[in-house]
């Protein structure tokens, strides 16, 4: 728009036009993406990073009765193992297949919701 013409546009600012504060604006900030929870209570995943043709780890404080489903993805989100584990609280996880990168393991039940990444050198 051109000085001396009628009517505003929101997303155009006149040189030399005087613009007046927005009163009442919050700025909200959220986190994204997965959290850096390297001590969870309950679980423990070591060694992390884990080397190529190693065993993860995890132990578990108490899985529940219903025991509890593993999955491992990679950082595109595709599955690449998919397990259901009974009444266990230590077992490893073969990494051997995968290739050098960082991975999210996902631990669900009915009492444990967990979710952390881990690397393979």
């Amino acid at each position: 728009m051109k000085p001396g013409q009628t009517g505003s546009t929101p997303s155009e600012i006149i040189p030399g036009s005087v613009c007046s504060p927005v009163i009442g604006f919050v700025a909200r900030t959220e986190d994204v993406g997965i959290a850096e929870n390297l001590d969870p209570p309950g679980v423990t995943i070591y060694p992390n990073p884990v080397l190529h043709g190693e065993l993860l780890n995890v132990k578990l404080a108490g899985s529940g009765p219903e025991g509890f489903n593993l999955a491992v993805y990679d950082i595109t989100g595709k599955v690449l193992s998919k397990q259901h584990y009974s009444l266990t609280e230590k077992f490893a996880v073969d990494v051997s297949e995968f290739p050098t990168g960082t991975y999210i393991l996902v631990i669900r039940s009915g009492v444990l919701n967990f979710t952390n990444k881990f690397i393979v050198e």
